[in-house]
Parts: structure tokens; C-alpha cells; sequence
């Protein structure tokens, strides 16, 4: 297992007329209030108004990657993906945001037999996170009961992101159900975390395994209820404090679900 970084940047899809300019802070809000999708962006709009975010690291791009690419000195993107088919919205993000300097789109293959050319920076995982995946989809439980090597992996993975980098905030909007797994990881070693579709209902379903998330002390949760819910944790230090009270603040602000 190991990033492979290529000297050209190749992208072969364009799926969408949609222009990078056209995604514009206004749009993603409007988005988010008609959708629910992109609806984390007035609470990420609050944390950047409290505190300085220089690299951040998302799991899961869409539109609101964007006005990360706008707001952040460098944006880390990562995707998952295990079968050909799931290469469509990632290439067409590529193209969207080529022109981005202070990006790094890292597409992260698992169980994957297809060409993985076209990926500007890659990782090559085994099939643990593949088959943690479809048990997950199939039975709604944890596949750690049984093998928690996929855990491992993907701990390795973020290790090897923070080693070289120093990671302000993550958000956390994958489209692989593991989303549970994916935070649980990022607990002491990113200090500011945001998950969304975490509203209480989607909670009850458990889509995404959020529900038996095991948050540690030294974490403050705020859940912001608004549209299909945004959930921050903050690590609680000094430095962060402000920022807790903010999210506070602004969570008394949204509606019932």
C-alpha cells in the first residue's frame, strides 16, 4: 500500500455542465435549504469565523468542496472507490476543480480492478474496506466484531495524511456508508470533525453507523438540527473554546426535526 503520484494530471470525464464559478456561496446555501445538500456550509461559514482553518480534509466530495477550495489555504479530498462505476463523480469533480492549486484530490481504491491512471494521487488499500463496506449494507452492523483489519488500514491511511500534514478541520460526507468508521479514526488526530445527515431521525435508521459512535470525553458534541443535520465535535482546549460556544450558539438556533 502506498500513494503513487504521477507527474501528469489526466481526467478523462466531464458528466456535468455545471461550472466551478457557478458554485458560489449563495448557490450551496440556496442548495441546502431546497435539498438538504450542502447545508453544513452556514456551520462551516461559523467555524471559519472563529477560528483560522489552513488545510482541511473532507471525505466525500460534491458542489461544497468548492467553497472549501475558496476558504482554505489547501484542501485534502479523498474518495472512495471500490467498483468502476463509483469513478464518475469523482472524475467529474477533477475536471470541475483542476484549476485549484491548493487542492489534492486523493482517490483511495479498495477491491478495484479497473484503470486507476487517470487518479492524480492514489492509495492503493486491500479489500478489508470493500468487505466491511457491503457487510455494513447488508447486516446494518459493524464488521470491527469480526475483522477490524479494515480499521487498521484506515488508520494507517490518516496517519499517513497527518504526518505530512497539519489538519485544521475534517468534514466527513462520504458517500461509503462507513461514515461511523471514518470519524471514529479521526478522534485525536484532527481537532475540529463534521459529519452530516445526522439529523435524529437519520440517526434512528442508522444509515451510516453514526448512531454507536463512540465519542471520547475530551470531545465536545454539537448536533445542529437544521435540514438533515450537521454534527461538529471540537476538541476541548483552551484555544477551541470560543469555537464550542459559537456552535453552541448557533445549534439553539435550528429547527426541530
Amino acid at each position: 500500500m502506498k500513494f503513487i503520484v504521477p507527474l501528469l494530471f489526466v481526467t478523462t470525464l466531464f458528466c456535468d455542465s455545471t461550472k466551478a464559478e457557478n458554485i458560489t456561496y449563495d448557490f450551496l446555501v440556496e442548495t441546502g435549504e431546497m435539498t438538504g445538500d450542502c447545508d453544513h456550509i452556514p456551520v462551516f461559514e461559523k467555524i471559519l469565523e472563529t477560528i483560522k482553518v489552513r488545510t482541511l480534509l473532507e471525505f466525500g466530495l460534491g458542489y461544497s468542496t468548492k467553497y472549501f477550495l475558496d476558504t482554505c489555504s489547501k484542501v485534502i479530498s479523498v474518495e472512495f472507490v471500490s467498483t468502476t462505476w463509483e469513478t464518475d463523480w469523482i472524475k467529474e469533480c477533477l475536471n470541475l476543480y483542476r484549476g485549484s492549486s491548493n487542492w489534492v484530490p486523493v482517490v483511495y481504491f479498495s477491491n478495484f480492478n479497473g484503470d486507476f491512471s487517470w487518479a492524480p494521487y492514489k492509495y492503493h488499500g486491500s479489500d478489508a474496506l470493500y468487505r466491511a463496506r457491503y457487510f455494513f449494507i447488508l447486516t446494518g452492523q459493524s464488521y470491527a466484531d469480526f475483522d477490524r483489519s479494515y480499521q487498521n488500514e484506515m488508520q494507517f491511511f490518516l496517519s499517513m495524511l497527518t504526518k505530512y500534514n497539519t489538519i485544521d478541520v475534517a468534514f466527513v460526507d462520504s458517500g461509503m456508508v462507513l461514515r461511523a468508521d471514518i470519524v471514529q479514526v479521526l478522534f485525536e488526530k484532527i481537532p475540529v470533525i463534521l459529519a452530516n445527515d445526522t439529523k435524529p431521525s437519520y440517526l434512528e435508521q442508522n444509515p451510516y453507523g453514526l448512531a454507536s459512535l463512540q465519542v471520547p470525553a475530551n470531545y465536545e458534541e454539537i448536533r445542529i438540527s437544521r435540514g438533515v443535520g450537521t454534527t461538529v465535535w471540537v476538541k476541548k482546549t483552551e484555544e477551541l473554546a470560543p469555537l464550542i460556544q459559537a456552535l453552541k450558539n448557533g445549534s439553539s438556533e435550528a429547527q426541530p426535526d
